[in-house]
């Protein structure tokens, strides 16, 4: 294992990390994602949406997308962007 290997990290944000926030991060009651998950993934409070945490979701997703080419991680990005056009706005 080579941590300092490029390849290293995109295996384990693609095999790892993205499935797991893939599964767990879509909140299907109140739009976008979750703010707030716990350590076996169950959302927690509050489920007041914050722009900036939901940015950061479009971007983790994107990324993803970008990395592996799986149109499900482009359509998670989507999902927030429509919320953000829908309810972000000042």
């Amino acid at each position: 294992m080579d941590v300092l290997d490029g390849a290293f990290w995109r295996e384990h944000a693609i095999e790892d990390l993205m499935p797991l926030w893939h599964e767990n991060a879509p909140d299907e009651e109140y739009g976008a994602f979750h703010m707030a998950l716990d350590r076996e993934w169950n959302p927690i409070e509050p489920h007041e949406k914050i722009p900036a945490m939901v940015s950061r979701y479009v971007f983790a997703f994107s990324s993803a997308y970008m990395l592996s080419g799986e149109d499900r991680y482009l359509e998670q990005a989507q999902r927030g962007v429509e919320y953000l056009f829908e309810h972000g706005w000042d």
